[in-house]
């Protein structure tokens, strides 16, 4: 008999508190997409301990999730303990806490450090068991400002070079494997055009075992909204690959 699929979108933080008391019925629900306005507690709340093997979580309408409550998250993501596969379309970088049984991760940042992204992959690789991860973020990261009382947040470029020693630092670890690593340039500002795509180029990479290797994980509809809703400021972006086997205890 299959699992039960769930798929919620353009849902506010208020509606958590109810679904934390529907969740639990639902026993055999297998797949779970989410797109809700705030990282509420309820959200926590309501993800905490399900019995799921694949999860999508972002914000509404197709854009990131703007994590203000990360520890909270974190906890709830880590308590997971049949989850496969996992999707996160977030605003920035959040200090993810996975639970054992992940084999997959797509994560989708809008905006991601340097310092981050090493902070990412040192979680990626010291995880006890096989994982592939596909991760794809702006060179950029966000400062925020008021102006009468309304919160405007603004793209502060960084330059895609000062990413491009972190895949060679790898080479050392013997339990990780950069599987591509693709510096992209924004070629016309029309996100809407043709494929998502498009309106990127290629521009450089580092060399790996193999550039042209893609994760097993199908998952073509959150990473196109990524793309399409990445601010028009970003004009460099990352696709990455990694393949983080499980740590020795040696």
């Amino acid at each position: 008999m299959g699992g039960l699929t769930g798929w919620m979108t353009d849902l506010k933080a208020k509606q958590m508190k109810s679904l934390s008391l529907l969740f639990p019925s639902l026993t055999q629900l297998e797949t779970l997409s989410i797109g809700v306005d705030d990282d509420s507690s309820g959200l926590s709340e309501a993800l905490h301990g399900l019995c799921i093997k694949t999860m999508c979580l972002s914000g509404n309408c197709g854009g990131s999730l703007n994590v203000h409550h990360a520890e909270l998250l974190s906890q709830s993501l880590s308590s997971l303990t049949q989850l496969e596969t996992l999707t996160l379309h977030v605003s920035t970088y959040i200090d993810l806490q996975l639970p054992q049984s992940l084999k997959y991760l797509n994560f989708y940042c809008t905006g991601i450090s340097p310092p981050e992204l090493r902070d990412l992959v040192k979680t990626l690789s010291t995880c006890t068991q096989t994982l592939e991860s596909k991760m794809e973020f702006g060179c950029a990261i966000f400062t925020y400002e008021y102006d009468e009382s309304i919160l405007y947040r603004q793209a502060d470029p960084i330059s895609p070079e000062e990413y491009i020693t972190i895949p060679r630092e790898l080479t050392v670890q013997t339990n990780v494997a950069v599987k591509r690593f693709r510096i992209l340039n924004r070629i016309r500002v029309n996100r809407w055009y043709e494929s998502a795509d498009s309106s990127w180029s290629v521009r450089d990479h580092v060399v790996v075992e193999n550039d042209d290797y893609d994760a097993v994980i199908v998952d073509d509809e959150t990473y196109n909204l990524f793309v399409r809703h990445l601010d028009k400021d970003i004009v460099n972006r990352i696709s990455m690959r990694l393949q983080s086997y499980a740590a020795s205890n040696s």
